[in-house]
């Protein structure tokens, strides 16, 4: 919910992870984790997309392998401001603390399973489609975001030839920024399920908030 994003604090210069808590009647154990970005638009933004993308397609094991949530979700959101990497989800209460620790581990080590390059392969080509199959119902919203970020009015069709230059070491770096340091996770539910949730993925410094 956006009221709750608007209280999740902004990691300072000096990066350090942030995990939080709240206790909440929900039948449900909600996760969301923040990433922060660079500002506006710039050379990065290809990559960027290409690794939400990426990772997208590593988080779907917690849905269809461990059948601990109702799907992991990620987007990265372009802001004229500091923008951010958001992934975010409903976990089944007793099983939230494996899907965090896959989650977790799915960000880690994306590209270091013996697929990684055919993932990138399969990626790629999927941003591209959707770039380029675009339809005119997002043509608003892409005159909107040009207008926002004061680019070319070319851009998105840029953008596309960016993606398909896009080499694995590109998206590597770009990933430089979901490292551990610079993390902010959000966890709500039952009390005992959250608390549990943290505890098996490891973590133990938890800030409860209201």
């Amino acid at each position: 919910p956006a009221s709750a994003r608007a209280r999740v604090p902004v990691p300072s210069a000096t990066p350090k992870p942030a995990h939080l808590a709240g206790s909440s009647k929900d039948a449900q154990t909600s996760l969301e984790i923040y990433f922060p970005a660079p500002a506006g638009i710039d050379d990065e933004h290809a990559a960027r997309l290409l690794l939400a993308v990426l990772l997208q397609q590593k988080l779907d094991v917690v849905r269809e392998r461990l059948g601990a949530s109702y799907g992991v979700q990620i987007a990265h959101e372009s802001r004229v401001g500091p923008g951010l990497l958001h992934i975010y989800g409903e976990l089944v209460p007793a099983r939230a603390g494996a899907a965090l620790a896959a989650v977790l581990e799915s960000i880690a080590t994306f590209d270091q399973t013996e697929d990684f390059l055919s993932n990138f392969v399969r990626a790629r080509r999927a941003l591209l489609q959707q770039l380029l199959l675009r339809g005119s119902d997002v043509l608003e919203y892409e005159l909107a975001f040009v207008a926002r970020h004061r680019l070319p009015v070319n851009y998105f069709d840029e953008l596309a030839k960016r993606v398909a230059s896009l080499r694995p070491d590109d998206v590597r770096r770009a990933a430089r920024e979901v490292a551990p340091q610079n993390r902010v996770i959000l966890l709500r539910g039952r009390r005992d399920y959250v608390t549990a949730a943290y505890a098996h993925a490891g973590i133990s410094n938890v800030q409860w908030i209201r």
